[in-house]
């Protein structure tokens, strides 16, 4: 999310972003001596301007002890808000993901899929929907 250059899209799988609470802006502050005793406030973008059309796939187990999909799932609907891109939460690990559907979806999209039988892992189903997002973004 903060590269400046252009990538086809990111996945997370049972994770976490360290630098959520900065990702819309660092501000730093120093003051500067001389004469007059000036206070200089700069604020330093971090997220990168083309973040919003990064298409994000992201894979979390409803069991996972180490990294709470609930409280994820809500820094990921934030972080989608900040960023300006649509969030959209995938409860049903029963459905496979269609490509098709897919396709006539917006790809430029945050996914947050949520695996019922899965802890802090990967399992067949997730990487055979990760696969298929996968192809998705390779065929637009």
């Amino acid at each position: 999310m903060t590269t400046h250059y252009p990538i086809g899209g990111l996945f997370v799988l049972s994770s976490y972003i360290p630098l959520r609470k900065k990702m819309q802006e660092v501000i730093l502050s120093f003051v500067l001596f001389g004469h007059g005793h000036a206070h200089i406030l700069v604020s330093l973008k971090i997220m990168a301007p083309n973040s919003k059309e990064i298409p994000v796939f992201w894979g979390h187990g409803a069991l996972d002890a180490q990294v709470s999909e609930t409280q994820w799932r809500g820094f990921a609907h934030t972080l989608a808000g900040q960023i300006g891109t649509p969030f959209c939460h995938y409860a049903d690990d029963s459905i496979r993901l269609n490509r098709a559907e897919m396709k006539e979806q917006n790809v430029t999209q945050m996914r947050f899929h949520t695996y019922s039988e899965l802890g802090h892992w990967f399992n067949e189903i997730e990487i055979q929907d990760l696969v298929s997002w996968i192809y998705v973004l390779l065929d637009n």
